[in-house]
């Protein structure tokens, strides 16, 4: 029986808040398959597709607009990028001075909604839903029955 994953967690890392100089746009998304799964699915014969996602910020409902891409073009032969990015956090990630450390928490809501929270690396933690590792930093998080 396969769980379906609302929720998924990102402890961001310089790279992902923009302090490492590269030209890398978003945060790159593992190619597992929990998280694949997670958000909309892409064509992988097309090149790069993507997909507008609605972001709202739990602090104070905000709501953006977010990219999620597949940078394909290394198994099509047309570029050596062969990656899955969520992109358009930069001004929630300044909005709320984020840093290394820090947790992106996103929640899918319904099909292309999510709701992201930032959780401050040096908050104390309660007592937190199961956590399952995906890949590096990723993490899928599983509620418990209530």
């Amino acid at each position: 029986m396969r769980v379906s994953i609302h929720t998924v967690t990102k402890t961001l890392s310089r790279n992902d808040i923009g302090l490492t100089g590269g030209h890398q746009a978003g945060i790159t998304v593992p190619k597992v398959s929990r998280m694949l799964e997670f958000f909309p699915q892409l064509d992988a014969t097309e090149f790069n597709p993507s997909v507008k996602l609605t972001g709202i910020d739990t602090a104070d409902g905000t709501e953006f607009l977010m990219t999620y891409i597949y940078y394909n073009g290394k198994t099509l032969g047309r570029s050596t990028r062969n990656e899955y990015r969520l992109t358009g956090l930069t001004a929630f990630m300044r909005r709320h001075q984020a840093t290394e450390g820090d947790v992106l928490w996103i929640e899918r809501v319904r099909t292309s909604i999510y709701r992201l929270s930032l959780e401050r690396m040096l908050m104390p933690r309660t007592e937190l839903p199961q956590k399952i590792l995906l890949k590096g930093t990723w993490s899928t998080i599983r509620k418990a029955a209530r």
